[in-house]
């Protein structure tokens, strides 16, 4: 039986059955890689004589049992600093869920509208007084996307410092008046039987308050911000963004049809909305109130 043993390499340095723990691939191991031993093995570099037979246990080289711990020490770091970018960036997801939102519900009310063409009719008419699930389809397409981006708005006016210029402040506040002017379209919903009658004028009230604040506050805030290289982007890409809404919401509906122009108008507000999120430092919310 011993012989039969040492023949596979199982019996340990110590001879005898009893004493087998797997020191034949022990040694193997122990030639293998050197003085690389997890615990329980010796560090043969500092003079000490390694553990034969029975007293030295099965292990793993050093570099494998640091490797595994270090693997999901590094994971855990990377899941923190994520978490914590989230925390602390959060607004900046508020745009794309408005984006989604608004094009989900055009899309899934106008294909359950029977003989509705996106690229003809109008957004409002999808939310007008005696059309099937039009006070659902203001919700999802005009009120909570416009208050996703008043809460985008009101993140940009907070990362601006306290005592910042009259036009960032103005330009701030007048993006806050665009996106509660988006709100009240899907408040006050058009009424295509009496066109002059007040719901409808208060539709179109809330349609000129959307874009016209939208353009003033863009051309406010890259004045303001000129120069400073962390809103390099709004003020570039910012006026162009509202100027193509308010094109294609007044001037192109003269020679495209009014779904596309309105559609354009949307998208391209959206798109500014977005701008104004990402721009800017990697500031908190609340550094405006330390000045």
């Amino acid at each position: 039986m011993q012989r039969l043993l040492q023949d596979v390499g199982l019996e340990g340095v110590g001879g005898g059955v009893e004493n087998v723990r797997l020191g034949g691939h022990g040694d193997s191991l122990r030639r293998q890689w050197g003085h690389r031993w997890s615990r329980g093995g010796e560090d043969t570099r500092r003079g000490r004589p390694p553990l034969t037979g029975a007293a030295r246990p099965l292990a793993l080289p050093a570099h494998v049992c640091t490797f595994l711990p270090s693997c999901r020490l590094r994971r855990g770091q990377v899941r923190r600093r994520v978490i914590a970018r989230v925390r602390r960036r959060w607004w900046r997801g508020c745009v794309p869920a408005a984006a989604a939102l608004w094009v989900g519900a055009l899309l899934g009310f106008g294909a359950a509208l029977p003989g509705y063409v996106q690229s003809v009719h109008p957004v409002a008419l999808l939310g007008a007084q005696g059309i099937p699930g039009a006070a659902a389809f203001n919700l999802f397409g005009f009120v909570l996307p416009g208050a996703l981006c008043a809460v985008a708005a009101v993140a940009l006016r907070l990362r601006l410092p306290l005592h910042t210029g009259w036009r960032q402040r103005i330009g701030a506040q007048l993006m806050f008046l665009s996106t509660l002017g988006f709100v009240a379209m899907g408040v006050f919903r058009l009424d295509p039987v009496r066109l002059e009658g007040a719901q409808t004028l208060l539709h179109a009230t809330a349609w000129g308050l959307w874009w016209s604040t939208a353009l003033a506050s863009a051309l406010l805030l890259a004045g303001g911000l000129r120069g400073d290289p962390a809103w390099r982007g709004l003020v570039r890409g910012g006026p162009p963004l509202a100027g193509l809404a308010v094109l294609f919401a007044l001037v192109l509906p003269a020679v495209l049809p009014d779904g596309l122009s309105q559609r354009v108008a949307i998208l391209a507000w959206l798109g500014w909305c977005g701008l104004a999120a990402v721009s800017g430092p990697d500031r908190p919310l609340t550094a405006t109130l330390r000045g």
